[in-house]
């Protein structure tokens, strides 16, 4: 198995000489151990979110779903979707007072529901563009993300970049259906890749 996820896994109360024994290292056992308690202490709720960082910083909350494939082989117990939405929307009007902010998920139907019930900030469909392949039609491919957006009156689609560079017209299309395109990928750290996509008319790109 990975090594560190043995390291991770490993009981406080196994002493160094049976790590040894085991072929770990002690030390980066400790070290682990320590910055995953750190993450666990850093993760927040949104309102506290909200008070900590200065309003001067514009905020992208992604609102994830799992699918129901995701759901039962996690045993996850997730509210519905109305129920989450109002909730991060409560949210969001009582703390996000005069902050720059956008909504955004993979879950086509969570975006339908954010723009039905606001219209103070834009929301943007996120999508593979057919790197994956999923139930929903609508999660398959660009050209699908784009009608759905456009039919549910979203601001624009956040897409895999990867797909866009090999296919650049497929950014003219977005634009040309009235919507936004924004970019997300491991692509977006090769400075010709954004070079590329900023010629073509990409509104911004997430590193």
């Amino acid at each position: 198995s990975d090594v560190t996820s043995d390291l991770a896994a490993a009981p406080a109360s196994v002493d160094a000489r049976k790590m040894l024994a085991l072929g770990l290292d002690p030390a980066r056992h400790s070290r682990l151990a320590q910055q995953s308690g750190r993450l666990a202490d850093s993760y927040i709720s949104l309102e506290t979110a909200f008070e900590r960082v200065p309003a001067s910083t514009g905020f992208n909350i992604e609102v994830k779903y799992p699918n129901n494939i995701k759901e039962k082989q996690d045993s996850l117990r997730v509210p519905p979707r109305n129920m989450l939405v109002d909730k991060v929307l409560d949210v969001v009007f009582r703390c996000g007072k005069g902050r720059h902010l956008l909504f955004s998920s993979f879950d086509p139907a969570i975006c339908t529901l954010l723009a039905a019930k606001q219209v103070a900030y834009p929301v943007f469909f996120l999508t593979t563009a057919g790197q994956q392949l999923y139930a929903d039609p609508r999660k398959n491919s660009l050209r699908q993300a784009i009608h759905f957006a456009k039919s549910a009156g979203l601001f624009g689609i956040v897409s895999e970049a990867s797909v866009l560079i090999r296919c650049p017209r497929l950014i003219t299309e977005v634009r040309a259906a009235g919507l936004m395109l924004c970019t997300y990928g491991a692509v977006n750290n090769q400075a010709e890749a954004v070079r590329i996509q900023k010629r073509f008319g990409v509104a911004a790109v997430i590193a």
